[in-house]
């Protein structure tokens, strides 16, 4: 795509009575061919562009009075743009470090204009209103309601950001927030792949029994920042395991007290960055103890109340 068709294609996004009104020669970006440049020059490339775009969209769209329908305005359709140049990079193949880098810039030369809004991003406010009816018993997540007292969601319970002015969600405590007489439910994963910078994730004590088909936890693969993943006290069973295998970046993993029991083969599990897990309270076999060797950078390992039986060797550890 030509540099002058990606700024035309934002500039739509925005407002499409506003395309027409988009002077092309005020966009001062270098022509190039993004099939023939290398990989550094394509992202200093894109920064060119991203860094034009921005200036072009903020003449559009300056406002002549500041109100929060706006501000929310803008966020939602910065969120498309941000869409765009996301799809773009991955079309690329671009590692995924260099596509954060410049998702990251972008937010923060948006942002840095004045056009924030004063807190979360609205894609992840959205996506926890989403959350909510899953997540939900009358004495959690009261703050977690529509209106523009309570936009913020970086303030509601259970929710924790970043400190940087990207305001990007980073922790979800979620544990034992869910109505037990609710009883037992099938989880969609992918309703956190809009957390992007999410770190820490604890869903423990919620009557999870699984997830709904083809939405399981193998659509965070593309969360390169989560270290941390508890899902104790559930019900999920072995089925759970492959979902898990993609996500490298974990360090800290509970599956503690499921329903995972039997022979368990954990050597396909592409976790080489996994420190710690807790696999007590589920039933396994001596032959657990072999699955775990590929856990290369293993130093904690809970086994409680799992029905090892007999002696055990442990000299290959």
């Amino acid at each position: 795509m030509q540099s002058e068709e990606l700024a035309e294609s934002v500039s739509k996004l925005i407002d499409p009575r506003l395309a027409d009104a988009v002077d092309m020669s005020d966009v001062q970006l270098c022509r190039m061919n993004f099939q023939q440049v290398a990989s550094k020059l394509y992202v200093n490339g894109i920064n060119m562009i991203l860094t034009s775009s921005i200036l072009v969209l903020g003449s559009l769209l300056s406002p002549t009075t500041s109100t929060a329908s706006y501000s929310k305005f803008v966020t939602r359709e910065m969120g498309k743009v941000e869409a765009l140049l996301k799809r773009i990079l991955e079309f690329k193949g671009l590692k995924k470090a260099d596509q954060q880098s410049i998702l990251d810039d972008f937010n923060k030369h948006w942002r840095g204009m004045g056009w924030s809004t004063e807190g979360c991003l609205e894609q992840e406010r959205f996506a926890l209103l989403q959350l909510k009816p899953f997540f939900y018993s009358p004495s959690e997540l009261e703050n977690w309601v529509e209106g523009d007292h309570n936009s913020d969601c970086c303030q509601w319970d259970r929710v924790e950001c970043n400190n940087d002015t990207t305001k990007r969600v980073i922790s979800l405590g979620l544990f034992q927030t869910r109505d037990e007489e609710m009883g037992e439910w099938y989880l969609n994963a992918s309703l956190f792949s809009t957390f992007q910078q999410l770190q820490w994730l604890d869903l423990s004590y919620n009557g999870i029994a699984g997830c709904v088909e083809n939405e399981g936890f193998d659509k965070l693969s593309t969360l390169s920042n989560l270290e941390a993943l508890y899902l104790g006290r559930n019900s999920f069973n072995n089925s759970i395991l492959s979902s898990l295998s993609t996500l490298s970046s974990l360090k800290n993993l509970s599956l503690s007290y499921n329903k995972l029991k039997g022979i368990v083969d954990l050597q396909g599990w592409r976790l080489s960055n996994l420190e710690y897990l807790s696999l007590s309270g589920n039933i396994f076999n001596n032959n657990i103890l072999s699955s775990l060797s590929a856990l290369s950078s293993l130093k904690t390992l809970y086994l409680r109340d799992v029905g090892l039986e007999g002696s055990v060797d442990l000299s290959g550890y």
